[in-house]
């Protein structure tokens, strides 16, 4: 009892340290905190500067997703950052408040609380810092196009950047220069800053931050007319970003820019097919990091595309849920673009009641972005915070370590202590081994204990498993036991540290073969690192589930075949039924009224109904046979000029209605090792095919290539050819589906499925070669004599 009362005491004493350490301190588990976790800091009393520091790091989980959120977290974190006497973390925190109204275009807010971040840096001093804020400052400027004001500001910061020879923070500085040599329209000039500003990033290594310059060089190359380049390094960002290996939801908004972009480049070419594509992928990837803002400009930006292309449904359908999105997040600018979108939609539509609701609406965000963005609160603005930072002075910023050192000698006592309770329990291990013995012994599986492969101790349940008493295995290897095949497979387990499952098999004493499933995990054997394995023979439970697997597969693809023909019964062996059905039954009904000529004609429908009917319940009736294998192969020499005379005469009508040209090319002394019936049916097949698909006028060319090892055979037209997902389902019974000929012939896939399985019952081959619009080329290859 006393050993178990000190194991308790040790592992709720673990439990405090772990608990400590996550709510004091670093938050290691996960990356970013959440409201559970913060509540729980306020209600353990916490440090105000850390729970403003669990605020801090929760507001990066939802910035994109939920803005408003996000700001009442940053508020939180300025409040705890005054009260716990850290005025650059309340500093931080409004200047990433005002960073988020900038990205919300609410720029009269945004420097308000940039204004409310220098005054409180106002006697503290960081160069870095300093520069990040001037940066936010002119971001400011910089979305309210007054490029003279944001540059400056810009210069300012790269100038301390060099000067804390911060290369991240160079980089920055320099990528935002050039962004203002865009907005004056001087792309020249911008390159040669972006250029610099990726030298900088490549200096840090950081994948994120390299597309990031990437993405810029390519947006300056776009504007400067040359899409190749552009499209280049496009394309270099959507490589690199995608696997990312931190910053996921960065990296996945930074691509949903990126593939924005290559929607503007394709659209610029006018491959709107393209360009669609990219502009769908952007959608996704803003949706999956639930991208608000994004995802509402996607969305007004599709229904504009809609709405140039008449597309009303789905003009309306995007605007409204843009308009969702920004109505619940309070995206005040775009909201005003959306409701002008809609405006226009209903305009078109005449909607005079949704009409009058949006033009209220538009009125509204007209009005209320012009108070937001008045151009005297927002000079005033600029001349305060030009005096706040004429007012800052450089000192050093200091760190507080006093929460960490308390942390590591509190750990420290907490260690000593479990160290005395496990040198406690130690006294009482030999006698605990020997109970496990016992348990051992009571096991239905086998138990060894091995030193890198070496029998330290088993169970007597091994004589009954592997035929081998406990004294003969005890100090013998384990890979003794394993089948060869499996011996790289135990060898490799055994130098990890960890918990492992696998299934392997053994080697019994009389030399048979049997399947196990091993448990193993390291354990401390009387002071020693060793691993216990548990051993269970799985022989008759993996039979079953093998015969299982198999027959489960079985039986999906013969419901699949089942399928597929009554689908081929029921629908195309229908309906040349019912044409003659219907035709017989008007001529029966009225044969008086019709003329000589007419009655030719329905007669000549009945007959291209039946042959159709006729061909498909032969191919169906030799596929069947196939599948039963009682389908015998005969193979013999044959005039091949003969058997391709035979198929085209079955075809002749409809050659001579489409007026196609046959261009037979074998020799008439040309023979073929086949079985006859068997390659009448695939010749017949495969010109019935060609014509079938070849418009008016076409061609069909027949060749013959004969070798001492096979005979080669081309069947090429010059018809509507094949997509390349029609190809990869061509010849899959599963995947068989009708396809409508040039003068809307039926057709059901079968005849080709049923060639590709004559051709394997030759121990020959059929291939295809198709272009779309161009035509196809069937070659058979058949084996030689």
């Amino acid at each position: 009892m006393g050993l178990k009362y000190m194991r308790k005491l040790a592992k709720w004493a673990l439990i405090f340290v772990v608990w400590n350490f996550i709510v004091q301190s670093y938050c290691v588990v996960q990356k970013y905190p959440s409201k559970a976790m913060i509540a729980s800091a306020i209600k353990s009393n916490a440090p105000d500067t850390t729970i403003a520091r669990l605020y801090s790091e929760y507001q990066y989980s939802i910035a994109i997703s939920d803005p408003a959120e996000a700001i009442s977290a940053l508020k939180a974190a300025a409040d705890y950052s005054l009260r716990g006497h850290s005025p650059l973390g309340a500093a931080s925190a409004y200047s990433r408040i005002g960073q988020i109204f900038q990205l919300l275009n609410l720029n009269q807010l945004a420097l308000e609380y940039f204004q409310k971040s220098y005054a409180i840096s106002a006697t503290q001093s960081d160069n870095g810092a300093l520069a990040y804020l001037l940066s936010d400052i002119a971001n400011v400027y910089f979305s309210m196009k007054q490029i003279e004001i944001a540059e400056p500001y810009y210069r300012r910061g790269l100038k301390l950047m060099r000067k804390e020879k911060n290369d991240a923070g160079c980089a920055v500085m320099l990528n935002n220069i050039a962004l203002c040599k865009m907005r004056q329209n001087k792309p020249d000039s911008a390159l040669v800053f972006f250029e610099q500003a990726l030298k900088y990033r490549e200096k840090t290594k950081d994948v994120y931050l390299i597309c990031h310059s990437l993405n810029y060089l390519g947006m300056i190359h776009m504007q400067r007319g040359d899409l190749s380049t552009a499209e280049d390094y496009f394309m270099q960002v959507m490589n690199k970003l995608s696997a990312p290996e931190k910053q996921p939801e960065l990296s996945i908004q930074l691509r949903s820019s990126v593939e924005h972009a290559l929607w503007e480049l394709y659209d610029k070419r006018g491959n709107n097919l393209s360009a669609r594509k990219w502009l769908d992928k952007s959608l996704e990837s803003s949706k999956s990091i639930n991208d608000s803002y994004s995802l509402c400009s996607r969305y007004l930006l599709l229904s504009e595309i809609d709405l140039s292309a008449n597309n009303i449904p789905g003009a309306k359908a995007n605007a409204l849920k843009a308009y969702q999105i920004a109505s619940k997040h309070g995206f005040v600018s775009i909201s005003k673009d959306v409701t002008h979108q809609l405006l226009s939609i209903y305009l078109q539509s005449r909607d005079y009641d949704n009409i009058a609701k949006y033009f209220r609406e538009y009125s509204a965000y007209s009005d209320s972005l012009q108070n937001m963005q008045t151009t005297e609160n927002l000079t005033q603005l600029h001349a305060v915070i030009q005096t706040n930072i004429a007012d800052l002075d450089v000192q050093s910023k200091q760190r507080n370590q006093t929460r960490i050192i308390r942390f590591l000698i509190l750990s420290l006592i907490l260690t000593c202590i479990l160290v005395l309770f496990f040198l406690y329990a130690e006294f009482t291990k030999r006698r605990i081994n020997l109970r496990l013995q016992q348990l051992a012994d009571a096991s239905h599986e086998v138990i060894i204990i091995h030193d890198m492969g070496r029998i330290i101790e088993t169970n007597q349940r091994v004589y009954d498993t592997f035929g081998y008493r406990r004294e003969d295995c005890i100090g013998r290897n384990i890979l003794d036991f394993i089948h060869p095949d499996d011996l790289s497979i135990v060898q490799s387990k055994m130098l990890t540290h960890n918990l492992q499952s696998y299934e392997i098999r053994i080697l019994k004493s009389n030399g048979s073969i049997i399947y196990v499933e091993i448990m193993s995990r390291p354990y401390t054997y009387f002071n020693k690192s060793v691993r216990v394995a548990a051993i269970r023979d799985i022989s008759e439970s993996k039979l079953f589930i093998e015969s299982l697997v198999n027959s489960s597969s079985e039986l999906r693809k013969l419901n699949a075949t089942k399928d597929k023909l009554f689908s081929i019964i029921a629908h195309d062996l229908k309906n040349p039924f019912n044409a003659i059905i219907g035709m017989s039954d008007l001529m029966k009904r009225n044969i008086a009224d019709y003329t000589h000529e007419e009655a030719i004609d329905m007669i000549s429908m009945i007959h291209e109904s039946s042959t159709t009917a006729h061909n498909l319940l032969e191919n169906l009736l030799d596929w069947a046979r196939l599948q039963t294998g009682s389908l015998p192969l005969y193979p013999k020499s044959h005039n091949l000029l003969d058997a391709l005379n035979y198929a085209i005469s079955i075809q002749i009508t409809a050659i001579n209605t489409k007026k196609l040209q046959i261009n037979n090319h074998i020799d008439n002394h040309a023979t073929i090792f086949a079985d006859a019936k068997m390659l009448n049916t695939i010749l017949l097949n495969l010109i019935s095919n060609a014509v079938k698909f070849t418009k008016e006028g076409g061609t069909i060319s027949i060749h013959h290539k004969p070798t001492p090892e096979s005979d080669t055979i081309d069947i090429k037209d010059s018809g509507i050819g094949l997509s390349s997902s029609q190809l990869s389902k061509l010849f899959k019974i599963s995947e068989m589906e009708s396809r409508l000929g040039t003068n809307n012939e039926p057709g059901t896939g079968l005849g080709l499925i049923l060639c590709k399985e004559l051709m394997e019952l030759h121990r020959g081959s059929i291939k295809v070669i198709s272009t779309v619009g161009k035509g196809t080329t069937f070659t058979l290859t058949f084996p030689g004599k």
